[in-house]
């Protein structure tokens, strides 16, 4: 249905169906802590949890749409659709094949509509309020405002940057790009050249074009914003010289017989005039020609491919642009950019890429963040129809913000164009850990011991191996792919163990 499918889009989307284990083990370690409830009435007390769950992590991941980056929206689009098909699945057909004796209820039941399920039982339903330790209470304070005060210490020093370039999506500790460096920077040439598209509906244009690119390559060359340029000027047919010596090649082309009666009389055999008959004809053809002259033979056929392209309506001419020191400085080539586009000449380089895609996700940011925050807000509400309940929600996903934060100031780490896309990634998974403890806390009237012999037990194995599963990105050859995954391990672990830990 979506097409082609981008592999980031992919390897993310894979990634996440790992919630459908997440949901599948919280769903069977309720069955477990429970023996005496039957297949129908663990559904009937867990499917809330996991629906809202989903919901709230499908409606932060669909918000990607409003991004205005395909590949971005693609990937909210692909998540958001495992994640349902995960959370239905789970509901309906997980447990009954697993606890066959458990299918029916001892007793029955009233038959249930399907909105019922996404309503949470009383907090009496099952068992009666269990008072909470004072001393345990007490303890979750201190730590979380130990945390609090040692992030704000922190943070304070030194807040992780965002890093503009290119880095991350290019390879790290490559063997074959220390190579390339090594051999571009003995001869002198620059690793990071950036490309210069010229297009034109027609041979004058592109010209004309191309000459205006040339004047402000010169001006940006003698500014030091460039150390030089390539530029298949010299190279590109002039209309005009073609059309003035038109006539001069047709009068040419038809002394061709007479040319070569003279050249006979005066002692020349035939093949010495074979150069000259080309020539001959060649000026003949052309002068009965009133279209734009290109040559034909093997050589500069072979060289206009390495710079000329045409579609059906246009011509494409390339050319390259070398920074003024070893690492092209994208915000100096910006304004150059701008000039050049308005004479039809785009400038286009990896770091130019990256600052312009990162431009257009800040501009956008706004329009991603708001919504995000409200749907995520509107779902607690929607879940707990309590305040207190959404606050505790809401504290969960700001605390674990601020250990993530301190860790990556801690580390020297910044956020980049790969590692942004964890953010949906954590606002989802610290939902879904909060409701699934404020819920089981909830059907089980607040005893915590319970809860975390059953949910939270569930929950420390799923964060387990989803923190395992991101942290072994570290190791990727691609630095944005790294990043993205200690930016996730790291994030999930703080939403795992405050949900788990000081929550209750």
């Amino acid at each position: 249905l979506l097409g082609s499918i981008s592999v980031i889009s992919l390897g993310f989307a894979a990634a996440l169906l790992g919630l459908a284990v997440d949901y599948a083990v919280v769903h069977y370690q309720e069955a477990l802590a429970h023996p005496q409830l039957s297949v129908p009435e663990i559904r009937r007390a867990i499917s809330p949890s996991i629906l809202w769950a989903a919901i709230t992590t499908i409606s932060a991941f669909l918000v990607l749409n409003l991004g205005g980056l395909p590949g971005l929206a693609q990937l909210g689009l692909l998540v958001a659709i495992g994640i349902a098909l995960a959370a239905l699945v789970m509901v309906v057909a997980f447990l009954p094949p697993l606890f066959p004796e458990r299918r029916r209820p001892g007793m029955v039941l009233a038959r249930h509509d399907w909105w019922t399920y996404l309503i949470p039982p009383g907090e009496q339903a099952t068992h009666p309020l269990v008072p909470s330790e004072g001393s345990h209470s007490r303890a979750a304070f201190v730590v979380t405002g130990l945390i609090v005060l040692c992030a704000g210490v922190v943070l304070a020093v030194h807040r992780p940057g965002l890093d503009k370039t290119t880095a991350a999506l290019r390879p790290q500790h490559g063997e074959a790009e220390q190579a390339l460096a090594e051999v571009t920077a003995s001869l002198g040439i620059s690793q990071d050249s950036t490309w210069v598209i010229v297009s034109g509906s027609h041979e004058r244009e592109v010209y004309q074009r191309l000459s205006a690119a040339e004047a402000l390559l010169n001006q940006a060359r003698s500014n030091q914003v460039i150390s030089g340029y390539l530029l298949p000027t010299a190279l590109w047919p002039r209309v005009e010289f073609q059309d003035a010596n038109r006539g001069t090649a047709r009068f040419l082309g038809a002394q061709g017989p007479l040319l070569r009666d003279a050249a006979l009389r005066a002692g020349f055999n035939t093949n010495a005039l074979f150069l000259t008959d080309e020539l001959v004809r060649t000026w003949a053809r052309v002068g009965a020609s009133p279209s734009v002259a290109w040559p034909t033979n093997q050589v500069s056929q072979w060289l206009l491919k390495q710079f000329v392209a045409r579609s059906t309506n246009a011509w494409l001419v390339m050319g390259l642009v070398y920074p003024a020191t070893n690492r092209l400085e994208a915000v100096s080539l910006a304004g150059l950019s701008a000039r050049l586009s308005e004479h039809g000449a785009l400038l286009s380089g990896w770091e130019l890429l990256g600052t312009t895609t990162l431009k257009r996700v800040q501009e956008r940011l706004w329009l991603l963040v708001l919504p995000m925050i409200v749907l995520v807000l509107l779902s607690l509400w929607l879940a707990f129809r309590r305040s207190n309940e959404v606050l505790l929600g809401v504290a969960v996903l700001c605390l674990s913000g601020l250990c993530l934060l301190t860790m990556m100031a801690l580390s020297g780490w910044s956020w980049n164009l790969l590692n942004l896309m964890a953010l949906p990634l954590m606002l989802g998974t610290g939902v879904d850990y909060g409701i699934f403890m404020q819920l089981a806390l909830r059907r089980n009237g607040g005893d915590v011991r319970l809860v975390r012999r059953s949910v939270g037990r569930a929950l420390l194995l799923c964060g387990g191996t989803a923190i395992a599963g991101f942290g072994s990105l570290a190791w990727s050859a691609n630095a944005g792919m790294a990043s993205l995954g200690k930016v996730c391990a790291v994030g999930i672990r703080a939403n795992m163990l405050i949900s788990v830990h000081l929550l209750p």
